[in-house]
């Protein structure tokens, strides 16, 4: 029975994982429509012109557009959310205080509880097969919805920001969120590119059967930017390596999304340090295991406004002398404490205080 529960669990998070997957060309947004309304949108990620008439009760089915809708300045005017909204923590709040209800998990919502909402607007994600669905029975029921893209990558990241300033007619806020995010990954680039050899990283999400991370992927993507190496990027999506293969690219940091294990994060660490094959990698051996839960797993799974915190954490735990940190191998959800100021020119960059197994760029 134990088995089975680990199988189904395991099928769950794979699933989850497959949203950073699908490759939906980004179409461009022109916020000048002929139609009159609070906001329109030229084509949103379905190809759809949409009319926003009004955006005062608004419906999130995705914690990514949740967490996107408070970085608008909009947070105040969400009345649903889904299950798994949980950042930032004013939205945990209100779902206590009951003045926003839930309207079902990210895979199933449910259209009975988003119209009893009666909101002006619902965001969907176009990856999510189930909430495409919605659009045409909230058209029909003359309730305005608007589908963002998946985010698998941080240009559609951007564009659903874009989208969302266009939405609310704050095209200039918009901005404002992008241009702070790309000179935070501007500044972390500026430290990590001053080395000539980076760090090989396993980014896992199960361990038993191993799952990890190819390219193509939000995740890989991440790994990119932090100045690593995914040890498996010549793979694509969420690729199922053997030990031997694992053994062979000598991972020198392994980073392993822990929530939905069965085993605490200190005890995934000792697995791996007690088997022979986990502990043949650099990675066990230099004590390079970094196990992520809660709100740090999150930044690095949700595709949105956060990626620049997965990336930001990455880079510290890849060169910790650089950014002056000291990030725990168990992380999570005060993963922001860990987060150093970036500085405005960079600091370090030593090749000397890098781990000696390295892959040259």
């Amino acid at each position: 029975m134990a088995n089975d529960s680990r199988k189904a669990i395991l099928a769950v998070l794979i699933v989850v994982a497959l949203i950073a997957i699908p490759a939906i060309a980004i179409i461009t947004l022109n916020s000048s429509g002929d139609n009159d309304g609070i906001g329109n949108v030229a084509a949103d990620a379905l190809g759809r012109q949409v009319v926003v008439e009004s955006h005062e009760k608004i419906v999130s089915c995705a914690p990514d557009i949740t967490e996107a809708i408070y970085a608008m300045g909009m947070g105040q005017n969400l009345v649903g959310v889904t299950t798994y909204c949980d950042y930032p923590q004013d939205i945990v709040d209100r779902k206590n205080a009951e003045t926003v209800r839930t309207i079902g998990g990210y895979w199933n919502p449910s259209i009975e509880d988003i119209v009893d909402l009666q909101p002006d607007l619902v965001f969907i994600n176009s990856g999510v097969e189930t909430q495409v669905e919605l659009v045409s029975q909230l058209e029909n029921l003359n309730i305005t919805s608007v589908a963002l893209y998946p985010g698998k990558d941080l240009s559609e990241v951007y564009s659903n920001i874009r989208m969302m300033g266009q939405v609310f007619e704050k095209e200039d806020v918009a901005e404002d969120i992008i241009s702070e995010m790309s000179s935070k990954l501007g500044k972390i680039e500026s430290i990590t590119s001053m080395h000539t050899l980076k760090p090989k990283i396993l980014f896992s999400v199960w361990l038993d059967p191993l799952f990890t991370t190819g390219g193509e992927t939000y995740v890989d993507e991440i790994m990119t930017m932090a100045g690593g190496v995914n040890i498996f990027g010549h793979l694509t999506g969420w690729p199922q390596p053997s030990m031997e293969q694992v053994i062979a690219v000598a991972p020198d940091y392994i980073i392993v999304s822990g929530t939905m294990m069965l085993q605490s994060p200190e005890e995934i660490i000792e697995s791996l340090e007690r088997d022979p094959f986990w502990s043949a990698t650099p990675a066990v051996q230099k004590g390079n295991v970094y196990v992520l839960t809660g709100q740090a797993e999150n930044c690095f799974l949700r595709q949105g406004v956060r990626m620049v915190d997965a990336v930001h954490l990455l880079a510290e735990i890849l060169f910790p002398h650089d950014f002056g940190a000291d990030v725990p191998n168990v992380i999570g959800s005060e993963y922001e404490d860990y987060l150093e100021p970036l500085p405005d020119f960079a600091q370090g960059g030593l090749v000397a205080n890098m781990p000696l197994a390295m892959v040259r760029e």
